[in-house]
């Protein structure tokens, strides 16, 4: 199997039209499970809040998590065709170019800080 990458297509960023919900995010394939049905599972609120937040990555914006426990973590990825069911997955890189994934129960983000982002979103604060 070959090592995880910032490159590695499951690793890309989130593209801010599937971060808003556009276009088909079905699960993905893996050791034979076929994906979810669509229509299946229902939208963790903390989920569509952190995939939306997620996309002001696009703007230069730093997305912190704020856990249950007072830990935080600064991912550099988020995963969306992984994230769907109770859990997100995300993944930074350390200072070793080794990949750490984190897969972070909804219900356990008290809070999403976004920092540095160029003005106020879209949509938003109107």
């Amino acid at each position: 199997m070959p090592p995880l990458t910032p490159g590695s297509p499951s690793l890309q960023p989130l593209p801010a039209a599937a971060a808003r919900g556009e276009g088909q995010q079905d699960g993905p394939e893996a050791g034979g499970i076929a994906p979810v049905a669509k229509g299946t599972l229902v939208a963790n609120p903390t989920a569509i809040l952190v995939a939306r937040l997620w996309a002001e990555r696009d703007h230069g914006g730093i997305v912190e998590l704020h856990l249950v426990g007072g830990s935080v973590i600064l991912p550099e990825w988020y995963e969306s065709a992984w994230s769907q069911g109770s859990h997100g997955l995300f993944a930074s890189q350390a200072a070793d170019g080794s990949v750490t994934l984190t897969a972070v129960a909804w219900d356990s983000i008290q809070k999403v800080v976004v920092r540095q982002v160029e003005g106020l979103p879209d949509g938003m604060f109107e």
